[in-house]
């Protein structure tokens, strides 16, 4: 079933296209995420998709009588509501209904009460749910499952808190579309793993825009991508998206060199061709002028952030010790007989659930918090600056040049003289845009701005805390490069799975009763997990193992013929990814490239299935060779 059909849509941003004729179409069962660059339209988008805006030309078509609910990225600071009742305005009458009935209940006489519960019954029947108490019950569950308690007013809750509680009152309806914008922001890993299950296990359609790559390597059954005013169904998973763009900017870029060549080849002939008049060709010269109007229009791929991080030179070899220090909130343990050693050079990552006490361990570790007990001691020589204190320190009514220079046009960086609109150019903002005022800019330029300030600042201990939120992934990933070759050394709080894996050399995680472990290495390789998974499948072998029996012969003659059929698939699939990455492909008909994704997606389907059987016979045929080696040397 068709949700939402975009058809040569056009929208205008300042005079710039925004979106430049674009055609999607929005399908049921979808699980799609929506990426690219900060400022290239992804909320836009979800914006005309919850028709908040409309476009400027073009048609979008919704399927008839479809739900549609939106998670912004922005928090509502105010309400005075109750959790519960903030909630349940998501579903309007109904929800208001439902609020009456708990208000007046023991007021209303036994002919008011039956009117109002028929009432209640007709509206939840429009939404396609049996009773209004099974809603009431679906949001005290999720409520319950966070430890919130509804009674409590919203504008007293935490950031993430505030998050759950707009992604409940979203799902309320049932929403046939969810529109989820950086649905992660402010969510402690508890949560991001909570929604990643619910978004695979969500049977409408989710289209979401996120950062997290993890959450769209699990959950994404295709990817949508906005670039330079168009958008592409890559139709595939992540891994799968990553491999093919890289595939297709090296074929662009070939493209452009060529183009650039014969232009370039056309105007020296023209230039030839005014000395002698005679041997010109007018076509050619037409040519030429359609070539320099292409050029005109051309809207190559987005400069790459080029940052670098000023160095202080380098501390001492030890960074800071912690013996035995602890710490209590109204009786309540947030770290609890803590001891570690931090070396220069070291990447620390530091995660926990949303309250457990990150921020005051880092206020503890640098000496502006007082522990209960134990002893901290700072190295020498540390310049310490810290991320989050910035965000703070942005004035609205003053423009970006203003807020990172100090009313200075020169900055030094790493001992080098560079111009502050240079320097700006690093973080992706044009000269025009480094004079705008604060107050316009979007999360992820206002993320920018943060780190170009930070970046002016020598340090060699560097504290962040959710450095990566609202950053577009490519943004991202040059940070992580960044952060690598940084040789002072970095505390950091983060959500951020693959931000994690990539940079941490060691991770501290908050357990419960402020004990804190460490493990080695990134979010991956937090030794509870495999710990658990070994236990489990341990378990399960020994379950298994009197019931081990040999392939039968229809078994191997199967498990000889899968890699073969693999090879076979494989290359198919390998030959349609060609034909896709080719330039003119999108050119085609809309018929033909369904038709296309459609065979891919059969192959890729077939494709898994065979694997998934290579790997369960294969299993089978070595725990049997196992069991009968094991059983021969108990013998």
């Amino acid at each position: 079933m068709i949700l939402a059909n975009f058809k040569d849509i056009e929208l205008y941003f300042d005079k710039n296209p925004l979106f430049n004729k674009i055609n999607f179409q929005l399908n049921s069962g979808q699980k799609i995420a929506l990426i690219g660059r900060n400022g290239s339209g992804k909320t836009t988008l979800l914006k005309l998709l919850n028709r908040e805006i409309e476009a400027d030309s073009g048609e979008i078509t919704f399927g008839q009588g479809i739900k549609i609910s939106y998670l912004s990225q922005k928090v509502p600071k105010g309400k005075d509501d109750t959790l519960f009742s903030f909630v349940l305005e998501g579903i309007g009458e109904l929800g208001n209904l439902i609020k009456k009935y708990n208000e007046l209940n023991k007021k209303l006489s036994k002919k008011e009460t039956t009117s109002l519960l028929n009432e209640l019954d007709r509206l939840t029947n429009l939404i396609d749910i049996n009773k209004g108490w099974e809603i009431e019950r679906f949001v005290r569950d999720i409520l319950d499952k966070f430890k919130l308690d509804g009674n409590i007013e919203f504008s007293t809750l935490s950031a993430g808190k505030k998050r759950i509680a707009l992604l409940t009152r979203a799902l309320i309806s049932k929403p046939d579309l969810l529109l989820l914008d950086e649905p992660t922001n402010h969510l402690d890993i508890n949560m991001i793993l909570w929604l990643e299950e619910f978004i695979k296990a969500y049977k409408g359609t989710v289209l979401f825009v996120t950062h997290d790559r993890t959450l769209i390597e699990k959950t994404a059954t295709s990817i949508v991508e906005i670039d330079r005013g168009e958008i592409y169904n890559w139709n595939c998973t992540y891994i799968e998206y990553l491999e093919r763009k890289k595939d297709s900017l090296n074929i662009e870029e070939k493209a452009r060199k060529q183009f650039m060549k014969k232009l370039s080849d056309e105007e020296i002939w023209i230039r030839q061709g005014i000395k002698a008049r005679r041997t010109r060709n007018e076509g050619r010269v037409k040519k030429l002028v359609l070539m320099r109007d292409e050029k005109q229009k051309m809207r190559t791929a987005s400069k790459n952030a080029g940052f670098s991080i000023q160095n202080a030179g380098a501390s001492g070899k030890v960074v800071l010790k912690a013996k035995n220090i602890s710490f209590n909130y109204d009786n309540k343990k947030i770290v609890n007989d803590f001891s570690t050693t931090i070396s220069r050079g070291e990447r620390i990552g530091i995660i926990g659930e949303n309250g457990c006490g990150k921020t005051t361990l880092l206020n503890i570790l640098l000496g502006k918090l007082k522990s209960a007990s134990g002893i901290i001691e700072l190295g020498t020589n540390l310049q310490i600056h810290y991320f989050d204190q910035l965000k703070g320190s942005l004035k609205e009514s003053k423009t970006i040049v203003e807020n990172v220079s100090d009313g200075n046009d020169i900055l030094e960086i790493n001992g080098k003289p560079k111009h502050i609109i240079g320097y700006l150019q690093d973080f992706l903002f044009s000269p025009e845009k480094a004079r705008s005022k604060v107050s316009v800019l979007s999360g992820g330029e206002r993320a920018r701005v943060l780190l170009a300030k930070l970046f002016t600042l020598p340090s060699n201990l560097l504290i962040m805390d959710e450095p990566t939120n609202d950053l577009d992934i490519e943004t991202l990933e040059l940070l992580e490069e960044l952060l690598m070759d940084y040789p002072g050394t970095l505390l950091i709080v983060s959500h951020d799975r693959t931000f994690l894996n990539n940079i941490a050399t060691s991770v501290l995680v908050f357990k419960e009763d402020g004990k804190i472990e460490e493990f080695i290495g990134g979010y991956s390789d937090i030794k509870v997990d495999k710990i658990e998974k070994k236990i489990e499948k341990s378990e399960k072998v020994k379950k298994k193992s009197n019931q081990i029996k040999k392939l039968s012969y229809k078994e191997q003659i199967e498990l000889d013929k899968l890699p073969e059929q693999i090879e076979l698939y494989e290359e198919k699939k390998e030959k349609i990814h060609s034909e896709m990455n080719d330039m003119g492909f999108y050119k085609k008909s809309p018929d033909k490239i369904a038709e296309i994704n459609t065979n891919l997606k059969s192959i890729e389907t077939e494709l898994s299935s065979m694997y998934e059987k290579w790997e369960e016979l294969e299993e089978k045929s070595l725990s049997y060779e196992e069991h009968k080696q094991d059983k021969a040397s108990r013998q």
